[in-house]
């Protein structure tokens, strides 16, 4: 199948999200919670005809509850372990014949079930918000409907939970030799396994050297002390990461859909919506107090803002 993991803002997801029509460009954009939602459609396979292009692995539509002529309401309240709750409101008002407006929310949250020893801060935890408002208009014996919706939801959380479990000199040839042998110094780059002819995939370890300690000599460093020790092997909820993880995003939105039914077999309906994505995250990739794969260079963290506007005509019938 395809897919793709990847939240950076060149590369767009081979199965398209879509949010009652309206595809979100961004992975983070898609990410929503499924609050009021009246169905979830999944479509698998290449699906160009009736989405566009970004949907060569398939489509997610998600579609929410519309106004109705009804006056309702609904109410949750949840609560687990971790400090976990969830609370979520939905309520429905008739304005007058044909109009009407729907609006639901959900705040959830829970602690972290991990936490970095070095900087005392908790991981895995989140918070979250989701808010939509709708106002449908559709009188009675009137070829005319018209939906204008507006939704936001707000991420954050303390990053993922990594950490060194276990290391074996054995089982990895391709280790820096001071490393292996515990001592103090700086070790060129060893030999890359065959066919990683870079350093690539080491991420933060550059061409040149491996700083094993502070300072020159004989005795073990603290990188090797560290690697054969017992620091982060005991407990695998905690880590001793250095650098601060966690993540941000904000994603909101704005729709109109109009549609008039021109005969009794086609329509015509009009699609407009413009959408935004912020986004934050950075992770500890080592889980160690020492930079060999630490976040990304610079200014920590990965950064994506993100707005799209989107205009579609769709002629059934």
């Amino acid at each position: 199948g395809q897919g793709s993991a990847d939240g950076l803002i060149a590369i767009d997801q081979a199965v398209g999200v879509y949010v009652d029509g309206v595809y979100a460009a961004r992975s983070t954009g898609g990410a929503t919670d499924l609050v009021d939602v009246q169905r979830v459609e999944v479509l698998r396979g290449p699906q160009g005809t009736l989405f566009g292009r970004n949907t060569t692995g398939g489509a997610i539509n998600i579609i929410a509850n519309q106004p109705t002529d009804k006056l309702e309401g609904s109410m949750r309240v949840d609560y687990g372990n971790y400090s976990t709750w969830l609370a979520q409101g939905v309520l429905n008002v008739p304005l007058g014949s044909g109009v009407a407006v729907r609006a639901a929310y959900q705040h959830r949250e829970h602690g972290g079930y991990g936490r970095t020893v070095t900087l005392n801060k908790p991981l895995g935890d989140l918070k979250s918000d989701y808010g939509r408002v709708t106002f449908g208009f559709k009188p009675d014996d009137s070829k005319f409907s018209a939906h204008i919706s507006a939704d936001f939801s707000k991420f954050r959380n303390g990053g993922e939970l990594v950490g060194l479990t276990a290391y074996s000199a054995s089982a990895n040839p391709y280790a820096p030799t001071e490393l292996l042998a515990a001592a103090c110094g700086t070790q060129a780059l060893p030999p890359f396994p065959p066919g990683n002819a870079t350093a690539g995939f080491l991420g933060a370890l550059k061409a040149g050297a491996i700083p094993l300690c502070p300072t020159f000599g004989t005795k073990p460093g603290p990188v090797a002390n560290y690697v054969y020790g017992q620091n982060g092997k005991t407990d695998i909820y905690r880590t001793f990461g250095g650098t601060a993880s966690f993540g941000k995003s904000d994603t909101y939105g704005a729709s109109s859909v109009l549609e008039y039914e021109l005969t009794d077999d086609a329509s015509l309906k009009s699609t407009t919506a413009w959408r935004g994505v912020t986004l934050e995250s950075n992770t500890d990739n080592d889980g160690t107090p020492y930079n060999f794969t630490g976040g990304l260079p610079g200014t920590p963290g990965n950064r994506i803002n993100q707005d799209q506007f989107s205009q579609e005509l769709q002629l059934t019938g």
